[in-house]
């Protein structure tokens, strides 16, 4: 995959300028997939091809919306897993039924690291925020991948819409 397709260029007089470059999609997925019982269960998983990210600053750009089943009082673990590394936690106990939104911006940093930037927004909880300057593998494929568990087996967190898209710098 070339993700310098993307790059409009101008040529206006004797200069050539890249004025404008567009985000690529990547995945989009509306499927349904929910927690099971109280074990961590895959919610989503994206693989991103080797080579993809081939410049410092290319950013990979995830977004989601999750729920629940509006039991309250349970604590609901939302996990955002990086290229086989720890993950970053998301733990919240809604007082109904709640909606979540993720945001996750991955960027380039050099050809062996990357910043992860991850926050969660809510309707009814507290935003939560995490960031990390971690190691990556850019001549590798890279797996990203959300999961999901509940403290209680009856109650779920689901997701029902998933975007990642590729903006190269």
């Amino acid at each position: 995959m070339s993700v310098k397709t993307n790059l409009v260029t101008s040529n206006a007089g004797s200069a050539t300028s890249n004025f404008y470059k567009m985000a690529m999609g990547l995945d989009s997925d509306d499927s349904s997939n929910s927690s099971s019982g109280t074990a961590e269960t895959d919610l989503y998983t994206y693989t991103l091809p080797a080579n993809s990210m081939n410049t410092s600053g290319d950013m990979l750009l995830y977004q989601g919306l999750f729920d629940n089943n509006g039991a309250a009082a349970t604590t609901r673990t939302l996990r955002i897993y990086f290229a086989g590394g720890s993950p970053f936690n998301f733990t919240f106990t809604p007082t109904g039924s709640e909606f979540l939104m993720v945001d996750v911006t991955m960027t380039r940093v050099s050809s062996t690291s990357c910043r992860i930037y991850a926050r969660t927004i809510p309707n009814e909880s507290a935003v939560q925020v995490n960031y990390a300057q971690v190691a990556c593998d850019f001549t590798t494929n890279i797996q990203f991948k959300m999961t999901g568990q509940s403290s209680n087996g009856a109650d779920y967190i689901r997701t029902f819409h998933n975007y990642i898209y590729l903006l190269p710098m």
